[in-house]
């Protein structure tokens, strides 16, 4: 009888083995398999839910299965369906990480032409890549700024067109008289184009008050000390004619009651149709499905400081200046095709 229970207590405690180390291994589905066998097999691709990602064990009925669980990394999105007047568009995200999609509807927005009333545009609220984007010199492809000083009750237009063969420029200058819009002298010349390392200029002659008639000069791009490269530069981007604000992104916040992103402070960048810095304060700025549309501005009186031998700004002016950018990829602009040389002996209608 002492032989039969310890025989019994025996197969009771291999029984116990038993039932410990399959509980012990259940975690991960391999049943009777040696302990070496019993670590995790991870998948090495992603998988995800509409939240977060992770990495799946392949071991079945393994009930610690994620590695690696994070929430998505979401890029910052691009239009693969447009949005037109009769259906709204589709912008798809893509986590950075796991290649993970989601999508967001996109409604339509009128083209901006002349005729848009900025005024009631609704800008956009955008993510620092994004207002620099709306700033880089690739966005101004084909495309109209007006400018327009309230102070002294004028507009100025700066068409651009970019081509693969050329940059061209046409700036035409109005003043107001007798509540009637007519053309008045421009600063630089109307026309200009860039090609073949030389830039061809077309303008009336100021000196004459002739403006009728268009001439032509060119001037060799090769060779040029760094101040006419700086000039050069500066005539062949938007910044002639509009302040680029693309590094003040934090300097500014969004106003729920205009429906733009302001800054009352002061700022420092390049100056409109002068070819230095200028400061500016209670900026007013509007970018429209990805695009600057709007901006609003007051510069800075400046007086001649004899010390520094330079002008400094000392009081807020009081015109602001407003910009209208519009027509994004459909402005052309055609040189002058009855233009006539100037005469050998001058070197151009501003030259000494």
């Amino acid at each position: 009888m002492k032989s039969t229970k310890s025989t019994l207590c025996k197969l009771c405690a291999a029984l116990l083995a038993t039932v410990s180390c399959g509980t012990l291994f259940a975690a991960c589905g391999n049943g009777d398999e040696t302990p070496a066998q019993h670590k995790h097999n991870y998948t090495t691709t992603w998988t995800s839910d509409n939240n977060d990602h992770w990495h799946e064990c392949k071991n079945s009925g393994c009930d610690e299965k994620e590695k690696d669980k994070a929430p998505h990394d979401w890029n910052d999105g691009q239009i693969t369906t447009e949005a037109t007047a009769n259906a709204t568009g589709v912008k798809t995200y893509t986590c950075k990480v796991c290649d993970k999609t989601k999508t967001e509807s996109v409604e339509y927005v009128a083209p901006l032409t002349e005729s848009t009333d900025f005024a009631a545009l609704v800008s956009d609220k955008v993510t620092e890549a994004e207002w620099k984007a709306a700033f880089a010199e690739a966005a101004f492809s084909n495309v109209t700024i007006k400018h327009r000083d309230n102070g002294y009750d004028r507009q100025e237009i700066l068409n651009i067109d970019k081509t693969a063969e050329r940059d061209n420029r046409k700036l035409s200058s109005f003043r107001k008289e007798d509540d009637q819009w007519v053309e008045r002298i421009p600063v630089e010349p109307s026309f200009w184009s860039v090609e073949n390392n030389a830039m061809t200029c077309y303008e009336y002659d100021y000196e004459n008050q002739d403006f009728n008639t268009v001439y032509k000069y060119i001037i060799s791009l090769e060779n040029l000390d760094e101040n006419m490269q700086d000039m050069v530069d500066w005539m062949t981007t938007y910044k002639m004619a509009c302040p680029d604000f693309g590094k003040f992104y934090n300097s500014f916040t969004y106003d729920d009651t205009l429906h733009a992103y302001v800054c009352t402070s002061t700022l420092t960048t390049n100056g409109m149709f002068e070819d230095w810095e200028k400061n500016y304060t209670d900026i007013t700025i509007k970018i429209v499905s990805g695009r600057l549309a709007y901006v609003s501005v007051y510069g800075f009186n400046v007086e001649y400081d004899s010390t520094t031998e330079s002008f400094v700004p000392t009081d807020k002016d009081s015109a602001s200046t407003e910009l209208f950018i519009y027509d994004y990829g459909t402005t052309r602009v055609t040189m002058p095709t009855n233009a006539i040389d100037y005469p050998e002996e001058e070197e151009g209608p501003n030259e000494e």
